[in-house]
């Protein structure tokens, strides 16, 4: 038989499933992993547990995301637009501003957009950012015509 699971496996193993609110499930999620072979952790070999630690680590990502509050996902996604508008377009917060009020949706500032209503701005802001990167590519390419 191969190697039992570590202790630092275990470790990981349980404090995922604790992350994830997943304890009631872990026989049924071990079982899964070892095609029915086994149902307890402590007969896991170190394979076995690394895809369990695999598929939770993922699980949990997603999980957190999910649970988070919609505040702190609507606060990253204002800082989403903020960081293409500054960081790649050079804009300041009044020119964002100004977009939302002007061409965005709902036609206010960026901090007065909902969590329900911010993933359309976002949409919209990429759009907006794709078609800035085409024209900053054909200005490039025409003044390197033009040497």
């Amino acid at each position: 038989m191969e190697n039992q699971r570590t202790s630092k496996q275990n470790k990981r193993l349980h404090q995922l499933l604790q992350q994830g609110d997943l304890m009631e499930q872990k026989a049924d999620i071990i079982g899964w992993v070892t095609a029915d072979r086994t149902k307890k952790s402590s007969e896991l070999t170190v394979k076995e547990c690394n895809r369990v630690i695999r598929y939770l680590e993922r699980y949990v990502e997603n999980y957190l995301k999910s649970t988070e509050p919609q505040d702190l996902r609507a606060d990253r996604m204002r800082k989403k637009i903020i960081a293409i508008a500054k960081h790649e377009m050079g804009w300041s917060m009044d020119d964002i501003d100004a977009f939302c009020e002007k061409r965005g949706y709902c036609h206010q500032k960026l901090m007065e957009y909902t969590y329900k209503e911010l993933p359309q701005l976002v949409t919209q802001f990429e759009e907006v950012y794709s078609s800035w990167l085409a024209q900053q590519l054909s200005e490039f390419e025409a003044g390197r015509i033009k040497d």
